[in-house]
């Protein structure tokens, strides 16, 4: 059963990166940042099942796996709807925070939706809207973006900063995602096209300067394959993996001058998706079909399970 979302007041503000400061009666909003009771711990993993909801799999990553946890019971996305393509699909997580789990899904309405869940089984709760959630380092703040607006909400104050991609240099033509710089001064954009990707850099404060743009050529990438950020090298090195017809690349840029780093590339098997890096930056997790599969620091590759959709490491 799919559990409808509490909806937050009003909580982001909006403007052309070219307008005036916003208004002083609109400084004061704030996104409602609710605290939970959910904790995790390494070795846990956050997932997303097939059918579209979203488990805590408590020590899936051990010797001794745990239980799991139903924390959101969505609706199935692949159910087809006579009138529309059917149900969100969550596509990042962000969490535990101050115990509770951050999560946003696409593409209905275009912009995504940021939620929030503090408790298995509890009712997800709307803050606003967003893609691609981000947590910063320090946990302060969480970014969002989609193809025409980045934002930032700053935590626990909940205060909100959105700024629209009004510039040529700016505006996102595919698919996109959004990480945090190693100093979370900036904040870095991806957006894919179907032969190429940049890695955009913004200042992190609104309005969101544009500072500079990587352009990686990606020729012969099959069509409506996945190009997302998949978490931190061992140096901190920002990685991209990139699903290709004979493989999966996760390639890897210098956190600091955005150059490629072709020595520390590393290589899955065609189909995997959903790569997820740990926060060491060798620990792998990626998704082919529907099973979850795992690769450790000493190169051992393990399968974890059936059913799946996404995944995410618990990095304490």
């Amino acid at each position: 059963m799919t559990t409808p979302p509490t909806t937050a007041a009003p909580t982001t503000t909006s403007s052309s990166s070219t307008t005036t400061a916003v208004p002083p009666d609109l400084r004061d909003l704030r996104v409602p940042i609710p605290k939970g009771q959910l904790r995790a711990a390494p070795g846990d993993v956050l997932a997303v099942h097939a059918d579209g909801d979203l488990w805590l799999h408590r020590g899936l990553l051990t010797a001794t796996p745990g239980s799991a946890e139903r924390l959101v019971d969505l609706a199935d996305p692949r159910v087809r709807s006579a009138e529309g393509p059917g149900a969100n699909r969550i596509d990042r997580v962000a969490g535990p925070i101050d115990g509770v789990v951050y999560f946003t899904d696409c593409c209905e309405p275009v912009s995504g939706n940021l939620y929030a869940v503090g408790q298995a089984g509890a009712e997800r709760r709307l803050l606003a809207p967003g893609d691609r959630v981000a947590l910063r380092h320090d946990a302060g703040a969480i970014a969002m973006v989609n193809s025409y607006a980045l934002s930032v909400i700053e935590l626990p104050s909940g205060r909100p900063s959105t700024e629209a991609f009004v510039s040529p240099i700016s505006q996102l033509g595919g698919g996109w995602d959004v990480v945090w710089a190693r100093d979370s001064r900036s904040l870095l954009v991806l957006d894919a096209a179907s032969d190429w990707f940049d890695i955009l850099r913004f200042d992190a404060v609104a309005p969101f300067a544009f500072l500079e743009r990587v352009r990686v050529a990606t020729p012969g990438r099959p069509p409506s394959s996945s190009v997302l950020f998949a978490g931190r090298g061992p140096n901190g090195e920002i990685a991209v993996a990139v699903e290709g017809t004979d493989r999966t690349s996760v390639r890897f840029f210098d956190a600091d001058t955005l150059a490629a780093r072709p020595a520390l590339e590393q290589r899955l098997p065609a189909g995997a998706t959903a790569v997820q890096l740990a926060g060491d930056g060798r620990g792998v997790l990626w998704i082919i079909g529907e099973v979850l599969w795992h690769r450790a620091v000493d190169g051992s590759e393990r399968r974890l399970g059936d059913g799946f959709a996404a995944a995410w490491f618990i990095d304490g």
